[in-house]
Formats: C-alpha cells, structure tokens, sequence
C-alpha cells in the first residue's frame, strides 16, 4: 500500500503543486511517537483500516487515512480539488 501511494503521489504531483508531502519512516527513532501524536487527534481512520492498523497513515486538512487503495485515492483527489477551490 505504501508503493501504491507513492505511485500515486507522483502521478497528481503536477496537478497540485503546491501540495506538501512529509515522509516519516516509523522505524526511526523519533518517529513511532510522531505518529502516536498524530494519531490522537483523530478518533478513527476514513482509510482501508478505520483504527491506524495499516501504513501508509495519511493525514490531510482535518482527515486521516489508514492504508492505501483507489477509494482512498479518490476520496484525497475530492479533498484536494475542494481544498484548490477554496483557496
């Protein structure tokens, strides 16, 4: 799932320019209680798994996703486009 999103990161890239992304590897030290931080302002992923079971965990304007597949994808994209409009 990780492959899958980075695959599709680099695919919008263009459309959003100025979309920011931040890489934490939750093997490092440091990282795992980033995560944990994160985590605990949301009550649940809207991702494949609705408990932060799953990486890759991608927080985004007030949402959180918990794994990767193409409904997460296009659950993002409409989140972008809205977050493009109102700006």
């Amino acid at each position: 799932m990780c492959l899958a999103a980075l695959n599709w990161l680099a695919d919008i890239a263009s459309e959003h320019p100025a979309l920011v992304v931040e890489e934490h590897l939750t093997y490092q030290a440091g990282e795992r209680a980033l995560l944990r931080r994160f985590e605990s302002r949301y009550n649940a992923s809207e991702g494949v798994s609705g408990n932060f079971e799953y990486l890759p965990i991608i927080f985004f304007q007030g949402h959180a996703f918990s794994g990767f597949d193409a409904e997460v994808g296009q659950e993002l994209e409409a989140l972008m486009a809205a977050a493009q409009k109102a700006a």
